[in-house]
């Protein structure tokens, strides 16, 4: 029922911007849409719902975000940016041996070579189990300006 869709993107809205929020995050580094939808999926409207709404209630606390990429998350994980899903998990194993996997380990991968370009772009890539790479630069590189200015850590 539509009510129910309704009260629960709600909830999921608000209980992801309430959550970063309470962080006070320096930076939030979040993945751009992306537009490829087979036959009658409707889950790509869910999707832009739940993307600009978590967008508008980070943007109306205050957090700084910038929004990258796909192929960002996947040059800066593995040097290209047309890698494979595959290829961006078996970096992130790489680079994080003792990380959670299950069911969820490609977005866990994304997750973390989001968070993680946004420290390196903050320079605290001395934190990071890699070395920032001409690749990874060239990646660092076409971030934007945050929405609001970095918060100070």
């Amino acid at each position: 029922n539509l009510s129910a869709h309704v009260q629960r993107h709600r909830e999921l809205v608000d209980g992801i911007v309430q959550q970063v929020l309470a962080c006070a995050p320096e930076l939030v580094v979040v993945e751009g849409l992306q537009f490829s939808v087979k036959e009658k999926d409707s889950s790509l409207t869910r999707r832009g719902f739940l993307w600009w709404a978590v967008a508008e209630g980070l943007v109306h606390g205050g957090a700084p975000i910038v929004e990258v990429a796909p192929s960002q998350i996947k040059q800066f994980a593995t040097g290209k940016g047309n890698a494979s899903k595959s290829e961006v998990v078996a970096a992130y194993a790489s680079a994080w041996p003792d990380a959670a996997r299950g069911a969820n380990v490609q977005d866990r991968a994304d997750a973390a070579f989001a968070a993680a370009l946004g420290v390196a772009w903050l320079r605290r890539g001395e934190v990071l189990p890699f070395r920032i790479t001409v690749p990874r630069r060239k990646a660092l590189a076409k971030i934007r300006e945050p929405i609001s200015p970095p918060r100070a850590a």
